[in-house]
């Protein structure tokens, strides 16, 4: 479960990362180093993995591996398959590296399958029990011709090299559903990311209120007041270079946070990117930087404003 955890735990810190960045949040070099970061916590489980064991009782064979753990009795094997090549497709749980898989699988040849080998041995074993289909091997391939030769004599199965299994037509099925809904799933996922991220870009608000004792600013990630009696200066201004961002929400509708240019050093913002007027607030302790959704509004704001400090 650990690796499991930690790929979902990655995944979704990835996804997070690109939506911030693409909101402009964080910066690139942020991006990166978080993303290693993530990256870092997909792939240590995988260095803390125990070798497959495949160990035999009077009953049955127990196969035990990184999200595997299965206990087959002799009298349930209905066949004994051997494979020199197979074809694993579609990962449902589990993990799938570069030469080795574990866990469960979708095969176009094989229907489900549970997985527990490594694909550099020329030698896979297939058992099929009832429904259940195990894909296995062990570290070499005189260990794993062993193995082989002490199930069919445990089970008194012939095995049957070359021919492999054959699905029946339920199972071929079946597996063309699961593949559908999968695939689907994929999409619908990829899908979902694109449109929280299409979303992402647009969405923000700034809204200025004008109350008898103070200045409210409501925006996105952003609320502040300000009383009247703090205000030392306010103008209406049309040239402000916004500078650079340090904390709060940059995309192609607002720029709402903290923010820091030559002018006013650390400073708060809250302005459509659209309009180009903006409210410059003095206080004794900080600067606030405000706009509403049109110049006219954020002109007659400003005159509301004047008449009221």
């Amino acid at each position: 479960m650990k690796m499991l955890a930690s790929i979902v735990a990655g995944t979704v810190m990835i996804a997070i990362l690109l939506i911030l960045l693409i909101m402009e949040v964080i910066g690139v070099g942020v991006f990166v180093a978080l993303t290693v970061v993530a990256t870092v916590v997909m792939i240590i489980p995988v260095f803390t993995f125990k070798k497959r064991t495949i160990t035999f009782d009077k009953k049955g064979i127990s196969i035990v591996a990184p999200f595997v753990t299965m206990d087959i009795p002799f009298d349930r094997i209905d066949s004994i398959h051997a494979y020199e090549n197979i074809g694993i497709n579609l990962r449902t749980f589990g993990y799938s590296g570069i030469h080795v898989r574990c866990g469960n699988f979708i095969s176009k040849e094989l229907g489900d399958v549970t997985c527990a080998y490594d694909d550099r041995v020329p030698l896979k074993i297939l058992i099929v029990s009832g429904k259940k289909k195990m894909v296995f091997n062990k570290g070499t391939l005189e260990e794993t011709l062993e193995l082989l030769n002490q199930l069919s004599e445990h089970t008194g199965k012939d095995i049957e090299r070359s021919v492999g299994y054959v699905p029946t037509p339920e199972e071929r099925a079946s597996t063309k559903k699961k593949y559908k809904i999968a695939i689907g799933a994929v999409i619908g996922v990829t899908v979902a990311i694109v449109a929280l991220v299409g979303i992402m870009m647009f969405i923000g608000s700034v809204d200025v209120t004008l109350t008898d004792t103070h200045v409210e600013i409501d925006a996105t990630m952003m609320n502040e007041e300000i009383p009247y009696s703090d205000i030392t200066l306010v103008e209406l201004r049309g040239d402000i270079d916004y500078g650079t961002r340090t904390m709060g929400m940059s995309n192609s509708k607002v720029l709402i946070g903290s923010f820091d240019n030559d002018e006013f050093g650390r400073y708060r913002l809250a302005v459509y990117k659209d309009v180009s007027e903006a409210i410059v607030i003095h206080t004794a302790d900080e600067i606030y930087v405000v706009n509403v959704d049109s110049s006219e509004s954020t002109i007659h704001l400003f005159n509301e404003l004047s008449s009221k400090v």
